[in-house]
């Protein structure tokens, strides 16, 4: 039997060590589902998350942001995108979402209800990576995170995502009931597909005047004036933003959940943008009554980037620390729990015939793999060991950590983006497998 005949997944199959944000396939969301592996720190996760969120569906509250913390390649931003995917609950080849998250990954029967009432809601899920969404001059004052998450929001509902001016004209437009009509109508006299071109709005000025004024019944001066000041005055504070999504989300009888990642990154040790961060979750906890969620992720713990600004700063932020009630973390101690479940998970016929190598080779194996110095680093200490762990040993997962520590606390450039997480952990692996996986069984890596 050939090595990559014992495995239940093929070994071959693609698997992204380190997990990316943005225009998933339906086929890459069906494989982070169904191959996501619910270790007892996921599942602490989920309970607090869950717990706190649909408590918020009963009872109004302020207490909305929520702060993942862990290194890269700890699963933050896989944990994200789950949290993501169940509660935008989006059907993924015939099932949804939610339901990937049975007995056999959560035992726990008060999880799994939180879990499914959470993904019932009418929620509008607004998944980006901030670093990516952001604009290029974003971190030179405090409205760039609220400006960030206004337009995700605008796109994600269909009005204009790169130009705010335009979105909230367009916002005016749908509230009159004129929106599909003034769509349609700049199309038919434009030759033009507005959605398609509106980023480019300035070359189509007079069509976009002459529409605005066939729809609303108004003068060309008028609609003209009305353009002009839209572009040039326009202006908006963290509270008219909150209050914008707190009437989307009465209007539409919906929940809205930003969920950035990467935001302890982006904001570094900026003052200003801490500040915004902070007024942003205060005023959509206090316009939106729980209706409204922030949770955003971070290789820092709330408490370290705070300290990390200057002292006068630190006063500001007496209140983040609140804003941000429901904190999670995430680390990279139950690696090899998911290189086991998620890449060698073996079929029963594969694990009856380990179990026959391993009992006519157990002395051998544990003769050769004995190590005298610290840490003890010793064999498979039984069967089932053995059998999960083939075609490696248990020992690897926790060497190869301390490896990629060294080499991204020593190394040069390249080595600082390598992590100890069960990502890229997961990849070494698979790399190592695959490479193996045609040779015969009794074959050691």
């Amino acid at each position: 039997m050939e090595i990559k005949d014992l495995f239940k997944k093929s070994i071959t199959r693609d698997i992204d060590g380190v997990v990316m944000i943005g225009n998933e396939t339906e086929d890459k969301k069906y494989q982070e589902l169904d191959e996501y592996v619910c270790t007892k720190e996921i599942v602490d996760n989920f309970r607090l998350f869950f717990s706190a969120y649909r408590k918020s569906t009963q009872v109004p509250t302020d207490k909305i942001g929520v702060w993942i913390t862990g290194f890269f390649g700890s699963g933050k931003s896989h944990f994200l995108k789950i949290l993501g995917y169940i509660l935008a609950n989006e059907d993924v080849r015939g099932k949804m979402a939610v339901d990937y998250f049975d007995e056999d990954k959560i035992q726990d029967a008060t999880i799994r209800a939180d879990m499914k009432t959470s993904a019932m809601q009418d929620n509008l899920v607004i998944l980006f990576n901030i670093d990516s969404k952001a604009k290029s001059d974003a971190k030179n004052h405090n409205l760039s995170i609220m400006e960030t998450m206004l337009n995700c929001f605008n796109e994600k509902i269909g009005l204009c995502g790169s130009i705010p001016w335009l979105a909230e004209l367009e916002r005016g437009l749908v509230k009159e009931g004129l929106y599909d009509k003034f769509v349609q109508h700049f199309n038919e006299i434009s030759g033009k597909d507005y959605i398609a071109k509106r980023k480019d709005i300035f070359f189509l000025r007079d069509k976009f005047i002459q529409t605005l004024s066939d729809v609303r019944g108004i003068s060309l001066e008028s609609s003209k004036a009305f353009f002009d000041d839209a572009q040039k005055n326009f202006s908006l504070s963290i509270e008219q933003f909150a209050k914008i999504i707190a009437d989307y989300c009465d209007t539409n009888h919906k929940r809205v959940v930003f969920l950035m990642d990467e935001v302890g990154q982006f904001i570094g040790t900026n003052s200003d943008m801490m500040l915004g961060l902070q007024t942003v979750v205060e005023d959509l906890g206090k316009y939106a009554n729980g209706k409204a969620w922030v949770v955003v992720t971070s290789q820092q713990q709330i408490d370290a980037l705070v300290e990390g600004t200057n002292k006068a700063a630190q006063l500001d932020f007496s209140k983040i620390q609140g804003r941000f009630a429901t904190r999670l973390t995430m680390s990279s101690s139950n690696a090899d729990e998911v290189i086991k479940k998620r890449l060698l998970d073996k079929t029963e016929d594969a694990k009856n015939y380990l179990g026959a190598v391993y009992d006519d080779k157990a002395d051998k194996l544990n003769n050769l793999l004995m190590f005298p110095a610290n840490p003890k680093w010793t064999g498979y200490k039984d069967k089932k060991q053995f059998v999960d762990d083939y075609p490696f040993v248990n020992y690897q997962y926790e060497l190869l950590q301390k490896v990629f520590d060294s080499i991204r606390e020593n190394g040069m450039s390249e080595g600082k983006s390598i992590s100890s997480g069960e990502r890229s952990l997961l990849s070494a692996f698979k790399d190592s497998a695959e490479a193996k996986c045609q040779q015969e069984v009794g074959l050691l890596i």
